[in-house]
């Protein structure tokens, strides 16, 4: 029993594997994160794993948007899903593992020789980046209306409430991951 459940679970959450770079974007410099992406007038800075990466906007054909869900460990729980089920109905106890769920801007630059892949998970710039990316001429594809909801709802809050409602029925219909897997906070 105590196997079947823990696979069932690691089928369910157990991730779609993905290609994506996980790194938060911003408009302006942030010196207090070591992954992100940097929105320049000219180019775009990619800071990954202590390495710099520049993409001139003249390379860049395209950006499509789309979105995920990860469930999200704050570090105060082990992260391992199939051990959440089974503690929880091999213990007897009562109480319930609450696990939080953060969305996720996914942005693929489509370049004249490749595509980049990004999942952003900082989305407190995303709105003015999106508007940047327009106004300095590069087609935004963004078929979900993610520009749209993030300027509807500017508090991440209510966002994260309002995608709690929306997001599977949305993610069903687009197939698009939900989850794609766990984020944990290290």
């Amino acid at each position: 029993m105590k196997n079947k459940v823990s696979k069932q679970v690691n089928e369910y959450v157990n991730y779609f594997s993905t290609k994506r770079v996980i790194i938060k974007p911003f408009l302006k410099c942030q010196i207090d994160t070591t992954n992100y992406m940097l929105f320049k007038q000219n180019e775009i800075e990619i800071h990954y794993d202590d390495n710099l990466y520049t993409i001139n906007h003249e390379q860049i054909n395209a950006v499509i948007l789309s979105m995920c869900s990860r469930l999200y460990n704050p570090g105060i729980i082990e992260n391992n899903p199939a051990k959440w089920v089974v503690k929880r109905f091999t213990t007897g106890s009562i109480g319930t593992v609450m696990q939080p769920v953060i969305y996720n801007v996914d942005i693929d630059i489509l370049c004249k020789d490749k595509v980049l892949q990004f999942e952003c998970t900082n989305l407190d710039e995303m709105s003015e980046i999106i508007t940047h990316l327009k106004n300095i001429g590069i087609i935004v594809q963004d078929s979900l209306g993610i520009e749209k909801l993030l300027k509807v709802y500017k508090d991440k809050y209510e966002l994260f409430k309002y995608l709690d409602r929306t997001f599977p029925k949305l993610a069903k219909k687009e197939n698009l991951d939900n989850p794609r897997g766990v984020l944990t906070n290290k």
